[in-house]
């Protein structure tokens, strides 16, 4: 296949991840039309983007109107301390405002992590997991384990094996945990998690729970009840994912009280930004829409993977989010790259996984969109694959 060659730093970055040699320049992160784009020889615009785990309802009524009067507050500074949206994640989490970090996206908490650490300690990561967690804390000189969860058993750790491997990890300072995985989208079993914990606790250690999707799972799986009991849980979330404000970046992280104050004294000034604190306060009143969003998600779930694994070639694992991990079944060594590009040059954009520690590029992530798009990629899938020819070069 004539793919045209890149120059993969610019779409894979440098973070030293599992990443098989491929003539396929993968964008590193999902939802980056532009780059796909290129690849394909096509226009962003040509691409139905199904590798940005996004909301992909309308934005509710209420953001549209604040967006809208925007334009008359551009040159105020935002509030350094967000101190609107955190009564508003008061409010809904129940949890007090002195626990709360509010920051530019997820990843800027990931970023601001390593300074919870003592100096030589060692991190654990339940693998896969989202790949800025490793680059975050080995670029502050921090080692990092990987303890993998493979596809035998869905992804989910075997606790007590887990735990094991963590006894043998000399200065343990962290374990990162996904609840849910991304991108495998399942859920810890809840006695697992709190088993984990109460491990960490026990030997000062903490746990970093990655909650970015755990609003789309509804309420009663979050580990935010256990924050007022634990010196050592730390729950990292978005705002963005859920309510379809990826451009806006907004994220917060729940922990004890000394922990935020280790967090604020190095974050950098106003890196959140006026139109994010406020339509973020917006959101988090609008229950009608966070209940619309859950029935819709449950409902398009349900249709795509039932229609992925009646296509016969994808071997599709259980999820409890808005997208699925999936692989191509065949034993070619270049059928990701073939799967990937021929979806690709017919209009459909998919998350490459190969640079999630513990897994490879044979595996993909496919988003839930809305039922017109699920149906067209259903569509691309069987138009350009078969049982009889996915396996062959």
């Amino acid at each position: 296949m004539n793919v045209p060659r890149m120059d993969k730093n610019a779409f894979f970055g440098t973070s030293p991840v599992n990443r098989e040699a491929s003539p396929v320049a993968y964008p590193v992160h999902g939802g980056n039309r532009e780059a796909a784009a290129v690849l394909a020889g096509l226009q962003p615009e040509d691409l139905l983007d199904f590798s940005s785990s996004v909301n992909p309802l309308p934005l509710p009524p209420r953001v549209r109107r604040l967006l809208a009067e925007l334009e008359q507050n551009l040159r105020e500074y935002p509030d350094p301390n967000s101190s609107r949206l955190k009564e508003e994640l008061d409010r809904t989490l129940n949890i007090d405002r002195d626990r709360i970090v509010v920051a530019n996206g997820s990843t800027e908490l990931i970023y601001l992590l390593p300074f919870l650490l003592e100096a030589k300690s060692a991190v654990c990561m339940a693998v896969p997991c989202f790949s800025e967690y490793q680059r975050a804390f080995e670029l502050a000189n921090f080692p990092v384990h990987g303890i993998p969860s493979g596809p035998a058993n869905g992804f989910q750790p075997e606790i007590d094996c887990f735990m094991k491997r963590l006894e043998r990890i000399p200065n343990l300072g962290a374990v990162v945990v996904g609840h849910p995985n991304s991108p495998a989208g399942n859920l810890w079993e809840e006695q697992n998690l709190l088993s984990l914990l109460s491990y960490c606790e026990d030997r000062n250690v903490f746990l970093v729970a990655d909650e970015t999707f755990m609003d789309f799972c509804g309420p009663g799986r979050s580990l935010l009840p256990q924050i007022p009991d634990s010196r050592f849980l730390v729950v990292v979330r978005s705002l963005t994912k859920f309510y379809g404000l990826a451009g806006l970046r907004l994220g917060y992280g729940v922990m004890h009280p000394r922990l935020v104050e280790a967090m604020e004294k190095r974050r950098i000034p106003w890196s959140v930004n006026l139109a994010a604190q406020k339509i973020g306060a917006a959101v988090l009143q609008d229950e009608a829409f966070a209940a619309e969003t859950r029935a819709f998600i449950r409902k398009e779930n349900l249709f795509l993977r039932d229609a992925l694994g009646k296509t016969g070639f994808l071997e599709v694992f259980p999820s409890d989010v808005n997208f699925f991990l999936v692989r191509p079944r065949g034993t070619d060594p270049a059928l990701p790259d073939r799967f990937y590009m021929n979806l690709l040059r017919d209009g459909i954009l998919l998350r490459n996984c190969g640079n999630f520690d513990g897994l490879d590029k044979s595996y993909f992530r496919i988003a839930v969109r809305a039922r017109e798009d699920n149906e067209k990629l259903v569509a691309k899938l069987i138009k350009n694959f078969s049982l009889s020819n996915v396996g062959k070069a």
